[in-house]
């Protein structure tokens, strides 16, 4: 395996790692709370990182790679910090949205970071395919962000 190939791999394993905590998150989330609205939303967002990462691990897989075989302690880490913040929240709506936020930000920011440094190991399609993503998560974050401006009534 060429040097290119491998530091695509790199890339790409770096970005479904971001997406590991990103699912993960999401998961502490849904749990953290009892309301549907959140729930859903939350299962929606997972949803779409699930896809996200799928489409980063066939890509891993055509370049001979493992997907998530680089997995770094810092990573795990960072998912570990995410489940454990979540779950000090409580049922506090307030405090779930803005974890939330500052999370989908991080993530934005981290996405940004790859394209900004290392688009170029990646191949046309597969910038494209980052691309795409990284307008989901801005998508995502102005879910989020309506959820947060809508006047809430307990059901």
């Amino acid at each position: 395996m060429n040097l290119t190939m491998n530091n695509a791999i790199n890339v790409l394993n770096a970005l479904i790692e971001i997406i590991d905590g990103r699912i993960a998150g999401y998961d502490s989330a849904i749990a953290a709370t009892d309301e549907a609205e959140l729930k859903t939303l939350f299962s929606q967002l997972k949803f779409t990182s699930q896809k996200c990462k799928t489409e980063l691990a066939i890509e891993v897989q055509k370049k001979g790679g493992q997907p998530g075989e680089s997995t770094s302690i810092n990573g795990r880490f960072t998912t570990a910090t995410i489940k454990a913040s979540v779950a000090n929240m409580g049922k506090d709506r307030e405090a779930i949205y803005h974890f939330c936020n500052q999370c989908i930000d991080g993530i934005a920011a981290a996405y940004n970071q790859i394209i900004a440094d290392d688009f170029e190991e990646l191949s046309y399609e597969q910038q494209g395919m980052v691309t795409v993503q990284r307008a989901l998560i801005k998508v995502d974050k102005q879910k989020i962000d309506s959820l947060h401006h809508r006047p809430f009534e307990h059901r």
